[in-house]
């Protein structure tokens, strides 16, 4: 009867490490697609991610694995997710499958709907008290003007006293996209200021330049006057001024 030899002989190779805990994953740039493009917010749900973590890694959605148990390389594009969310945390493996501690957490929304339209003409719940926004006014104080900025800030004027001073003014108020008052600008989001130095001051117009900045535009007294944006453009603005040089115009800027 035969009998069987020995197996052929086998190497195992064992080991036992530590790895080095990650950073944390990084949402590409490409792909922060909210206000700011590193605000973790992004309209992809199949979002990149770069990755520092050697030799593979695994990655993780609030303590899900996203992909493969064993990814190679730098960046990684998930597969689809649903809207929601979630921590991401990037974990290291080597050959042998020891794993590094978890990464710190790189918080993410992925938010793909679009915002929901409203009926034309109805107000919008999102901007200030379900769609209106009041402030305290006196005397004279009205709206007369209104636009908005390139970056959806809204821009409203008029004529007002200054409590200040007691003069009449030109009032100039800026407010956020949601219709809070924008505080970086001017004194708790409003700026006083004159087109003349006569005591009779009309405030006629508003107008939004393509970079943001504010004209304003009236007259007081025999002068007609435009505060422009920019002094160093103040030249173009020569023939609009009368009885009083350009250079004493005042500018309101961002």
């Amino acid at each position: 009867m035969a009998q069987t030899g020995d197996s052929a002989p086998q190497t195992i190779t064992i080991f036992n490490q530590t790895l080095p805990t990650p950073p944390a994953p990084a949402l590409h740039s490409s792909d922060d697609t909210g206000i700011s493009n590193s605000d973790g917010i992004t309209s992809v749900n199949t979002p990149t991610f770069d990755i520092s973590a050697l030799p593979y890694f695994r990655l993780e959605a609030s303590a899900k694995i996203i992909g493969p148990a064993f990814i190679l390389g730098t960046a990684y594009a998930i597969p689809a997710i649903a809207d929601g969310t979630y921590d991401m945390r990037v974990i290291a493996e080597d050959d042998a499958g020891n794993e590094s501690a978890p990464s710190l957490a790189t918080h993410v929304v992925i938010d793909t709907q679009p915002p929901p339209m409203l009926k034309s003409g109805s107000l919008d719940p999102s901007f200030g008290n379900s769609g209106l926004v009041t402030l305290p006014a006196a005397g004279i104080d009205r709206i007369t003007a209104i636009g908005a900025q390139p970056d959806g800030r809204i821009i409203a004027a008029g004529p007002a006293v200054n409590p200040a001073n007691g003069a009449t003014m030109i009032k100039v108020v800026r407010f956020n996209a949601d219709g809070s008052l924008d505080l970086s600008f001017g004194s708790h989001g409003t700026v006083y200021t004159g087109l003349s130095a006569a005591s009779v001051m009309n405030f006629r117009a508003m107008a939004i330049q393509p970079d943001g900045k504010i004209l304003l535009a009236g007259e007081g007294g025999l002068q007609f006057a435009v505060t422009p944006a920019d002094r160093r453009r103040c030249a173009g603005f020569a023939n609009l001024c009368k009885r009083r040089p350009c250079a004493d115009q005042r500018a309101l800027r961002r």
